[in-house]
């Protein structure tokens, strides 16, 4: 027997494999492109042929993403960096935010609500104004309230209650 190694346990690059892979690709003038896996890659600035591969991808989603990243300005990139974090910081407070506004909106209707349980557009317009809501309406707080089967319509301006709330 020969003391060669065994090729099976060579790591091999089959060239079916290499054509399936995304490169991540700078030129010389400092654009970076994408380029399929043994493909020849051509700047898409310049057209220069001179570049050095910077990393590879499983998919051309990945490398796109890379591309996009590689070519933003470093300032351009904290700049989006802080708004996306500044957004997500909104939406995040916007959340905990509609809970307590929900049941201010809940808390103004109970107290605009008279002694025999009936509540009316203009008694919720002055509990809204007395906590500063303008906005929604006491109208569509209302019509939303009596679509979800929280108010029933005693009249043209009056409506009653279906089941408590807390």
């Amino acid at each position: 027997m020969s003391s060669l190694p065994r090729q099976s346990d060579e790591p091999t690059i089959l060239c079916t494999n290499v054509s399936r892979e995304w490169q991540l690709l700078r030129c010389e003038c400092g654009n970076s492109f994408g380029s399929r896996g043994g493909s020849n890659g051509i700047c898409s600035r310049c057209g220069s042929t001179r570049f050095q591969k910077v990393s590879e991808f499983g998919d051309s989603r990945q490398l796109a993403e890379a591309v996009s990243k590689a070519n933003l300005p470093k300032e351009l990139e904290q700049d989006i960096s802080s708004r996306i974090r500044t957004k997500e910081n909104i939406n995040e407070n916007k959340s905990s935010i509609s809970g307590s506004f929900r049941s201010s909106i809940i808390r103004a209707m109970h107290n605009a609500t008279d002694e025999k349980g009936i509540l009316n557009v203009h008694s919720l317009q002055n509990q809204l104004s007395l906590i500063g809501i303008q906005e929604p309406s006491s109208e569509y707080i209302i019509g939303q309230a009596e679509l979800e089967g929280i108010l029933i319509r005693n009249d043209v301006d009056s409506w009653t209650w279906l089941q408590q709330s807390s």
